[in-house]
């Protein structure tokens, strides 16, 4: 549930940055926008495009001021996500996680979440405002 939530945080933040950097006629962004709107992509490269969208702080600076959120915190939200997504992935045959899944870990992980998800979505209500 973690995953599919974090996941569904990153999804809805890469939705509303493509709608608000067209809104801005931002460019260089069509590359990442087609990783996030392609079925076949996985979360992993869908959270790297999310990511480079607020890393241009040319187009998204206004988010950054008033969020309060510097793209380097953006990205240790994507290390923690990408570290849910890899304790889940353990599910598949054959997968074993590159930390391995403990209580512990679990804790943390799961202690996390409330900080890291609230950060995805102050950055998205923050853009919505930003749309017509």
């Amino acid at each position: 549930m973690l995953g599919k939530a974090s996941e569904g945080a990153w999804l809805e933040l890469g939705a509303v940055l493509v709608q608000l950097a067209e809104k801005r006629a931002a460019r260089g962004f069509d590359n990442h926008k087609r990783t996030l709107d392609s079925p076949m992509a996985g979360v992993k490269k869908k959270i790297e495009a999310v990511s480079f969208y607020y890393q241009d702080q040319q187009t998204f600076h206004d988010l950054g001021s008033s969020t309060g959120i510097k793209p380097d915190e953006l990205r240790i939200v994507a290390e923690w996500s990408d570290t849910v997504r890899d304790s889940r992935n353990t599910i598949h045959f054959g997968i074993s996680p590159v930390t391995p899944n403990t209580f512990e870990k679990v804790s943390v992980l799961l202690l996390g979440a409330p900080q890291y998800i609230r950060v995805l979505y102050r950055i998205k209500v923050a853009a919505e405002a930003q749309l017509p």
